[in-house]
């Protein structure tokens, strides 16, 4: 027998042939962050209580992995007298990336996730002290990626208002039963960060930048896809027996919304995405006439 670089496998007599598809075959390649998350939403209609749960456990398996990524990271990304190392900038964007992947799903199930709320307050606690996020110095590519860090964080924070019986009226009533409790002074805490990203959102909105540049800033549709969370959850405080402080916040995010709406060229990569915004804002308005009663969830 002689060696052949494309030998005839029917003439072989061995039990094993060597078969060059094998090596050449295309690598399979890793599921990237991005991918995992729209894994996640690929099959809404037949989530279970298994599936939030098997997440559940995840995040608390990932949460003392979170828990040091944002401890050791934070203080150092947010520096206010030099801008952050890439690693550093890097791991805490990736660690808040799987925040985003995990709690967002889950804070979207009615499952008893009081544990999961308590350890997503608990993460973002180690970040509230540095909102609005800034960097030291201008530098176009950091600023992009410190907007990306304040969504994500409004983000999260925004579904912890709308599963907070202090998001705002209604929390109490049929069919917006709280799914954890919350004392006072927690309510009071969550109120703070409401104001917060208030202020941030409606910056955004107009186009300022975090550092007082002069020019409007656009804002790119990734960006105000991952800021209609945090703009429906202000908007929460127009249901109900709303305080004076609740209405004022919610109509000036409304006023913001429907101004940056009007602004938005049609040439616009955001102007489709704000055109369907509204008119389920306005679909919503029409369902209770002379009152805007929108949804818990988003």
């Amino acid at each position: 027998m002689h060696w052949t670089l494309e030998p005839s496998f029917d003439s072989f007599d061995e039990d094993f042939a060597y078969s060059p598809n094998i090596t050449v075959a295309e690598p399979v390649a890793s599921l990237t962050l991005t991918q995992l998350s729209d894994f996640f939403a690929e099959d809404e209609s037949t989530s279970s209580v298994g599936e939030v749960e098997f997440l559940v456990r995840l995040a608390r398996t990932l949460l003392s992995t979170l828990t040091a990524s944002y401890l050791d990271c934070a203080p150092v990304v947010f520096s206010p007298s030099m801008n952050p190392p890439d690693t550093a900038l890097q791991l805490l964007t990736e660690a808040m990336e799987v925040t985003r992947t995990l709690y967002g799903k889950i804070l979207q199930h009615d499952v008893d996730v009081i544990a999961c709320c308590d350890d997503l307050k608990t993460l973002l606690g180690y970040l509230a002290g540095y909102f609005p996020f800034k960097p030291a110095h201008r530098d176009t590519k950091v600023e992009q990626i410190f907007q990306n860090l304040n969504v994500i964080y409004c983000e999260l924070m925004s579904l912890m208002v709308l599963v907070s019986p202090y998001s705002g009226p209604g929390a109490g009533e049929a069919g917006h039963t709280p799914r954890f409790r919350s004392t006072p002074k927690a309510g009071g805490k969550l109120e703070i960060e409401i104001e917060h990203i208030h202020n941030y959102v409606i910056r955004l909105l107009d186009g300022e930048s975090d550092l007082g540049g002069q020019l409007p800033r656009p804002l790119t549709p990734l960006v105000y896809l991952s800021l209609l969370p945090s703009i429906w959850a202000l908007l929460c405080h127009l249901s109900g027996s709303a305080t004076q402080s609740d209405e004022v916040v919610s109509s000036s995010v409304l006023s913001a919304t429907l101004d940056h709406a009007i602004r938005t060229t049609s040439g616009s990569a955001v102007k489709r995405l704000t055109v369907e915004f509204v008119a389920r804002l306005l679909l919503v308005s029409y369902a209770q006439p002379g009152q805007m009663m929108y949804s818990r969830s988003f």
